[in-house]
Formats: structure tokens, sequence, C-alpha cells
């Protein structure tokens, strides 16, 4: 994982997730891209600024071109701001909304790993379109890291991994898989018994042949018997004080999913621990 993309509205949140970016990139000997998405001026994001629709096409232009050149400026003051790093940091700004503007420049770029904050707010529209997080994970074509809180020493050497050992939906794994051995992580299968029905003897020996097939070499084989799965994986990386939580996501399809969600989502809003997130239907 040599190429990080961190999106940025020059927010708090925002810098929570280029500080943690720039620490992971330390570890991987990655270089950084700092992604601003700039909506088009058709768009309700320039309302603040009057009927932008109405002014004359040449008018929209000089808009847009100064918004550019200005959002340029705060990316360059964020290289300085973070220049004892010493890692390589190239500024791009891609236009139309989130999900195209990022899915697009992680295809075009190579990316190998998207850094990020997360809001673990949820207003009324949010509950039914969902927030920024969530619409990158549903597109994103690599892994994604979210974290909700500034972090200035990000030392993952503990990873929950939550397995389906019941369905063996594990498409993805790898890329989890090389990032916990990348930073030289002890990886901590688990999976959550009242879940599947499966007998802890029985899960135990599939937790183990993941463990194998994957050629894990540093890792645990833990379950748990919980109702609610994501209070159990909650409270299993609370109790061995983990650093990080990595699960793989089956994205989110129809009315159901819409409403409810998916356990990564509530993971991510139900604690402070940074998450790693693969969304099977997307990776590639």
């Amino acid at each position: 994982m040599k190429r990080i993309v961190t999106p940025t509205d020059f927010s708090k949140l925002s810098d929570y997730g280029l500080l943690m970016a720039l620490q992971i990139a330390k570890k991987l000997n990655a270089e950084i891209f700092l992604l601003n998405i700039i909506y088009p001026p058709q768009g309700t994001t320039f309302s603040a600024y009057g009927d932008v629709n109405k002014l004359p096409r040449n008018e929209q232009d000089r808009f847009t071109v100064e918004l550019v050149r200005k959002n340029l400026q705060r990316m360059e003051a964020l290289q300085e701001k973070y220049k004892s790093y010493s890692i390589k940091m190239e500024p791009g700004i891609e236009f139309g909304n989130l999900k195209n503007g990022i899915d697009q420049f992680i295809v075009n770029n190579d990316i190998d790993l998207v850094v990020m904050g997360a809001n673990s707010s949820q207003n009324f529209v949010e509950h039914f379109v969902g927030n920024n997080t969530e619409k990158v994970i549903r597109v994103s074509k690599c892994p994604v890291i979210t974290t909700k809180r500034e972090i200035k020493s990000f030392e993952p050497k503990n990873l929950v991994i939550p397995l389906d050992v019941d369905n063996e939906l594990f498409e993805g794994l790898e890329k989890i898989v090389e990032f916990g051995e990348e930073v030289n992580g002890k990886m901590h299968l688990l999976h959550i018994l009242n879940s599947s029905g499966l007998t802890t003897e029985v899960s135990l020996q599939r937790l183990e042949k993941v463990a194998k097939d994957y050629r894990i070499k540093d890792y645990t084989l833990n379950t748990i018997d919980e109702k609610n799965a994501v209070q159990g994986v909650n409270g299993f990386a609370k109790r061995i004080k983990a650093d990080m939580i990595a699960m793989i996501t089956h994205g989110r399809k129809g009315l159901k999913n819409l409403i409810f969600g998916s356990m990564a989502e509530e993971l991510i809003k139900e604690n402070e621990i940074p998450m790693l997130i693969i969304n099977k239907e997307e990776i590639i």
C-alpha cells in the first residue's frame, strides 16, 4: 500500500484523517494524495453565494477558477503545516459529487488506501441517504480507514477482525491481512456465535483455517456469545485494548439495508476506535 488518498474539505474532521494518513504513510513508506472535491456551480452547494445559475457563463467560470485557486492554496498550507513528516503530498481537485469524484480518483491514480475522518453524528437527511464516510465506503475500490478523533501517535498493534465463518464471506480479507502485516500488528480473528448458531469448537476450527489459508503470522482465535454483534465487537475490542477494528462489509443495497444500515457503519457510529473497512462488492 504505497498510494494513499485523503479527502479534505478543510474541516477539523478531515484534518484528523490527514494526520492519521501521515502516520500510516510513514510506516508504509507511502505517498499521500490530498483530494478536494468541488461541486460545479450548477449545484446547490453554491447557493449561499447567490443564484450562480443566473450568472453569465463566463461569470460561473470565473467563480469556479477562483474557488480552485483558493482551495489549492489551502492544500499548500496543509503541506507546509505537516512538512515535518517528510511525506510526499500531492494536492488534487476533482469536480462533481463526493461518490463519483473519489471513485474516479481512485481508479485514475491507482490508489491503494483511503484515509478519512468519520462523523459520528447523523441528522435526518443522513438517516436516509448516508453521510460522507458511508458514501465513500460504498464506492471505494480499495480499503478505507476512518477515524473520529485526532490521534497523534497511531500504533496499530492490535487489530480486531470480525469474520462471518458461517457463510465464509472472506473476499477482500487479503487486503486487511496485508495492512496488518505491513504495520506489524497482531490480528485477533473474532466470530460472534449468536449470529450463526455454530458451536465454539467449529467456529474456532474455521477461524484457524482462515488464518492458515491467508498465511497470517501473528494472530489469536476468539469467539464470543452476544446477541448484538456490534456490542459484541465493541466489547471485545475494548477488552483487549484494540487499536483498530478491521472488517469486510457487503455494501448497502435495497430499502431494508438503507434504513437499518450495515454492521460496519454501526461500528463507526458506536465507537472511537479507528476502522479499516473493505467493501467486498467494490474491491478490486
